[in-house]
């Protein structure tokens, strides 16, 4: 699920992000920006309802987002935490994040319909209720 950009300013996100990796500590970027996924991450997947898990079990980190895999439900999320901070892991190991784009998508078919609500159901917003508390964080 992309983010319509009219409802979360990522640009802003990524400069606020950057300046303050830049002025508290250059050298620990990998680290801050694990940080900020991670939260990111965690936050996500406790507020995803769950009826099966399939939609909390959809959340995957990647530097593609890869629509054609389909993860197994996890109503607990504490699988799909552990998968997707494995996933951070193996990028990390590749090298530097700096200049790289991490994605937190969920690519089961009806995460937007309950982000974003349907004329029929009432929005969750999961992902910008996580995005505007992490964005907290830096402001």
């Amino acid at each position: 699920m992309a983010v319509n950009a009219r409802f979360v300013n990522v640009d802003d996100f990524t400069r606020k992000l950057s300046a303050f990796a830049n002025k508290a500590a250059p050298e620990k970027f990998d680290t801050i920006m694990t940080k900020v996924v991670s939260d990111l991450l965690t936050s996500v997947v406790f507020l995803t309802p769950v009826d099966t898990g399939r939609l909390r079990g959809g959340w995957q980190v990647g530097e593609q987002i890869d629509m054609a895999s389909e993860m197994p439900p996890d109503p607990g999320g504490r699988a799909t935490i552990d998968r997707a901070m494995g996933s951070i892991t193996a990028i990390r190991g590749q090298g530097s994040l700096i200049g790289k784009k991490l994605y937190l998508y969920n690519n089961v078919f009806y995460a937007e319909y309950i982000e974003f609500g349907t004329e029929k159901i009432a929005p969750f917003a999961m992902l910008r209720e996580s995005i505007s508390i992490v964005q907290a964080t830096f402001a």
